[in-house]
C-alpha cells in the first residue's frame, strides 16, 4: 500500500479503535460486515474505481457509498457505525482502488483483534494462531486440503478446518482463520496467519483500560481519566467505560492485570475490614 493509502487507513484505524473502546462492547459483527464489503469491492473492481475517483468530490465519493449500500443498512445487514466507517475512509485519497478494499479488509482484522483485546483473549488468539501454523507446516497434507480452492469450496475447506479444530478455538481465532481460508485465492493462507500473528503481538503494545462507573462519563472526565493513565503508563491509554449502576459510586479500572478499584462498594469493604480488625 502507497504512502497515500496508508496514510488514509491509519487515520481511520484511530478513530475506529477509538470508537470500538467507548460505549458497549460491539462484538465480532462490525468485521464480519467489513470483510463483505471488502468482498464487494474486490468483486467490482468498477465500484471500487468510482468510489476513490479524486475526479469526484468527497461528497460526491461518500453520497454515491450511501446510496449503493442503503439496501444492506436498510435490512439490518450492515450497521450504520460501520456505514459512517465506510463513508469516512471513501473521503479519502487512494493510491490504488484495490487499496479501499485492502483497507476494509484490514479493519475487519483489526476489530477482531480489538475485541479480543477488550475481552482479555488476545494472548490466546495469538497463542493458537501460532499453534495452528505449526500444525500446517508440520502436515503438508492438511496444508494442501485447506488451500486447495481447485478442488474443494470455501465452504468445504471452512469446514474441515471447524472439523478438526473449531472446538479448540477461541471464536476470535475462528473468525480469522475462516477469513484467511475464504481470501485464500487471493492471498496464501501461511501469509495471512503469518500477518495476523504479528499484528496481535503489536496490537499487545497497546493499552485499554475497562472503566466502570456508575454514570456516563463526559468527554472531559474521559480526557483527564485518559491523562492520568498515560502519566501513569507511559503511553497513550484507550478508555473503554461501561455503566454499572450496581457499583454505587466511584470507579473501576482495569489496565491489563492493574485494577484500580475506588468505587463505593470497595471503600465500604475496605472499612469493614478496618473495622473488624
Amino acid at each position: 500500500m502507497r504512502p497515500t493509502s496508508a496514510a488514509a487507513l491509519a487515520a481511520t484505524t484511530g478513530q475506529w479503535t477509538s470508537l470500538l473502546a467507548s460505549g458497549p462492547r460491539r462484538g465480532l459483527p462490525p468485521a464480519r460486515e467489513l470483510f463483505t464489503v471488502a468482498d464487494l469491492l474486490t468483486g467490482h473492481p468498477r465500484l471500487a474505481s468510482a468510489l476513490t475517483d479524486t475526479g469526484r468530490s468527497a461528497t460526491d465519493r461518500a453520497e454515491l457509498l450511501r446510496d449503493l449500500l442503503a439496501a444492506r443498512v436498510a435490512a439490518a445487514e450492515l450497521s450504520p457505525e460501520v456505514l459512517d466507517l465506510l463513508t469516512g475512509l471513501v473521503r479519502h485519497r487512494w493510491a490504488e482502488p484495490a487499496d479501499l478494499a485492502a483497507a476494509c479488509e484490514t479493519l475487519g482484522r483489526t476489530t477482531v483483534l480489538f475485541d479480543a483485546q477488550l475481552t482479555d483473549q488476545l494472548d490466546d488468539v495469538e497463542r493458537e494462531l501460532l499453534a495452528l501454523l505449526d500444525v500446517l507446516d508440520g502436515s503438508a497434507e492438511l496444508r494442501q486440503a485447506l488451500v486447495n480452492t481447485r478442488d474443494y469450496t470455501t465452504a468445504q475447506r471452512v469446514g474441515l478446518f471447524e472439523h478438526l479444530c473449531g472446538a479448540q478455538l477461541t471464536e476470535h481465532t475462528r473468525t480469522l482463520v475462516t477469513r484467511a481460508l475464504t481470501i485464500n485465492g487471493r492471498r496464501p493462507l501461511r501469509a495471512v496467519l503469518r500477518e495476523l500473528i504479528d499484528e496481535s503481538a503489536a496490537r499487545r503494545d497497546e493499552l485499554v483500560a475497562l472503566v466502570s462507573s456508575v454514570v456516563p462519563l463526559s468527554p472531559a472526565q474521559e480526557a483527564r481519566l485518559a491523562a492520568a493513565l498515560k502519566r501513569i503508563y507511559g503511553t497513550e491509554v484507550l478508555l473503554n467505560v461501561t455503566v454499572r449502576p450496581e457499583i454505587v459510586g466511584g470507579l473501576h479500572i482495569q489496565v491489563g492485570q492493574d485494577v484500580i478499584d475506588d468505587t463505593v462498594g470497595a471503600r465500604l469493604r475496605t472499612a469493614r475490614q478496618i473495622l473488624g480488625q
